[in-house]
């Protein structure tokens, strides 16, 4: 990555969730480097800049940067350089990367025309290699609201027809998202927080994801607490770190495909504790008809196995 043009500037003191989101995918490098033309493409296509008299990005993240100027020299093997410019606007840092060299704008544009769009491109193509382009339309396109204030993931989409393949390729995930219109950007969107979780698990940002759920949890069991004023503390925290740990199981277990091989009350009851981390004990064994101590059982059963994987 080659700059020409830089402006020193000590970077934000406070990190935004989208930004570390962004971070945390591009140390992933079993994911960012395994399907690099895919990864590319995501954030080609969804860079709002890609014509054959500019292709650049804009970003707060260096790493994605980075990212960027590296699967285009690997993929493409440009002949001509990409220019890095930083500077400040309303606080933040910004980088943004121009392919300088019109005869490599125009093999970028060969390689991947806007016009095939943004759907899978042969019939064979792997779920990672979808993952991959997911993950690029993100860290191109993407942003997350901190969770302590509010719950909303959305893609800003260079068309209604990308929005709508990007739409098409997260439910093969069985991600669900909305579409608006908001100040002539098409957005592509979903304030569900476990679309949310969903989704930051799908792209690489495992850590993130469970944070938001951590997040999610403490508001839960603080708004029952608040309604049930004999609620203590020490009971409080407890029942956070319980369904913090139960949750990050389950999760687990069903990422490697192995919560569908347990019995179906086993299941019933690991769907249960996702949908209502807020429940104590008492309440998941109302729910299932069980005793109190079945369900204490049964949940330590599945941190067990998680566990061992």
């Amino acid at each position: 990555m080659t700059s020409n043009e830089s402006t020193e500037a000590k970077p934000d003191r406070r990190e935004s969730f989208t930004h570390q989101i962004k971070r945390e995918i591009t140390k992933n490098r079993s994911l960012t480097l395994r399907h690099k033309e895919q990864m590319l493409h995501g954030l080609l296509l969804f860079s709002r800049s890609y014509y054959r008299d500019e292709i650049s990005l804009t970003t707060e993240c260096r790493g994605v940067a980075k990212l960027y100027s590296t699967l285009l020299y690997d993929v493409m093997a440009l002949q001509s350089s990409v220019t890095t410019r930083t500077q400040r606007r309303g606080g933040h840092l910004l980088y943004t990367l121009t392919v300088d060299d019109e005869r490599d704008r125009q093999k970028i544009l060969e390689r991947f025309p806007p016009e095939a769009g943004f759907g899978p491109q042969v019939d064979m193509e792997s779920p990672e290699e979808r993952i991959a382009r997911i993950c690029g339309a993100f860290l191109a396109a993407g942003s997350v609201s901190d969770p302590v204030k509010t719950y909303r993931l959305e893609y800003v989409c260079p068309t209604e027809e990308m929005a709508d393949e990007l739409s098409q390729l997260l439910l093969e995930f069985e991600i669900e998202m909305n579409f608006t219109d908001r100040r002539g950007l098409i957005l592509l969107y979903t304030k569900d927080s476990q679309m949310i979780e969903d989704t930051l698990a799908l792209i690489g940002a495992g850590t993130s994801a469970l944070e938001l759920m951590n997040v999610k949890i403490f508001k839960s069991v603080r708004n029952k607490a608040n309604r049930e004023t004999n609620c203590e503390t020490a009971n409080l925290d407890k029942t956070v770190a319980a369904a913090t740990a139960q949750g990050e199981a389950i999760r687990k277990l069903d990422q490697q495909g192995l919560l569908q091989g347990l019995p179906e009350e086993m299941q019933k009851l690991a769907h249960l504790r996702l949908a209502h981390p807020e429940f104590s004990l008492r309440e998941l064994a109302e729910e299932m008809n069980l005793s109190r101590s079945a369900v204490d059982r049964r949940l330590k059963k599945l941190i067990s196995l998680a566990q061992e994987r």
